[in-house]
């Protein structure tokens, strides 16, 4: 494919993304998510749970929250995001195919060839399936983890952080370095898990997967994923809430409470936030507001949202006489503490 072609394609990936069942915002993962929501307002009013005024509408696509200067953003923010990613990053993101050939050859070598065995069966690839979520979700803690210890790193991040109010479109609210941080740090994981299947159980220890998305995580999509960045509270609690990542796991990682910074790095799961120390599990409704303090207002505008970043750590470099110094203690979200 030529570079025009390139640059065609990635124009037009961004609406082609909303058809396409491969990708995790398009229309089906969001009329799964609303028959979800749907599903869950009439069990709570069923419980009485739920009496306010508004009905349905108010419940899940509250106007106040949709029609927000910073949600209207986000829309544009997705399409112009969508297309620059397409065209530019696809050649600077590793792929866990790559890594999982590497796998397979490096055992290889160490252990003797792979296995020729061409059914491994069910059970081998339920356990596949299965590991490759664990993998993928620790590869995305890990990037996690970076965005909110590094602070060079932290004022990319800080774009994602800097919406006001959350919905499913803040999900793409992501600067272009973050992405490709992300992509690699999940790419390693995966493909490491997948060729050790291969090398251990023969080429046909894949994961279980419809259009090529694996099964887990297209459920994970056509239910809690959209509500991560809703006003849909909906906790897991107990050793649920310490297995899987809730959206209210989630809305309590974009609090601008200083309780809640740096916690629940995961993605689907919360087993690597336990297991590390960095799990917050929200066992009663809190009051949250969203952003990043004061600086909130510096991400108004898409220009803004990819230049703010470069600008705020030039400043950093020129008031530290061009060499890079640890910050202080503390873990604010607004400046984390540096690892190391």
């Amino acid at each position: 494919m030529g570079i025009v072609e390139h640059i065609i394609a990635g124009i037009l990936q961004p609406i082609i993304g909303l058809v396409h069942p491969a990708t995790p915002l398009n229309v089906y993962t969001l009329a799964g998510a609303l028959l979800f929501v749907g599903g869950l307002f009439v069990w709570l009013r069923a419980r009485g749970r739920r009496r306010e005024p508004g009905g349905f509408r108010k419940f899940a696509l509250d106007r106040t929250i949709y029609a927000h200067p910073s949600a209207t953003l986000d829309y544009r923010f997705y399409f112009v995001n969508g297309a620059i990613g397409a065209i530019v990053f696809a050649v600077m993101i590793a792929s866990s195919a790559g890594w999982r050939d590497l796998t397979a050859e490096g055992l290889g070598t160490l252990f003797g060839p792979a296995s020729a065995a061409t059914d491994p069966g069910w059970g081998v690839r339920v356990g596949v399936t299965v590991a490759v979520i664990v993998a993928f979700d620790l590869g995305y803690w890990f990037s996690h983890w970076l965005q909110h210890r590094v602070p060079a790193l932290w004022e990319f991040h800080k774009v994602h952080h800097s919406a006001a109010v959350l919905t499913p479109a803040t999900t793409w609210r992501q600067h272009p370095v973050e992405e490709v941080l992300v992509a690699n740090c999940v790419a390693a994981p995966v493909g490491i898990v997948l060729g050790a299947a291969a090398w251990a159980f023969g080429p046909g220890a894949t994961e279980l997967a419809l259009w090529k998305v694996n099964v887990l995580l297209l459920a994970y999509f056509v239910t809690f994923f959209h509500l991560r960045h809703s006003h849909v509270w909906l906790p897991l609690t107990g050793l649920a809430g310490r297995i899987l990542q809730s959206p209210a796991h989630h809305q309590i990682h974009h609090s601008e409470d200083p309780r809640h910074f740096n916690r629940n790095l995961g993605f689907c799961l919360s087993i690597w936030d336990w297991a590390f120390g960095t799990l917050y599990v929200p066992d009663k409704r809190e009051q949250l507001t969203f952003g990043v303090g004061a600086e909130t207002a510096d991400y108004s505008s898409i220009r803004r949202l990819y230049a703010v970043p470069f600008v705020k750590l030039a400043r950093r470099w020129r008031e530290r006489g061009g060499a890079p110094a640890a910050d202080p203690g503390g873990e604010p979200q607004s400046e984390p503490a540096v690892i190391g």
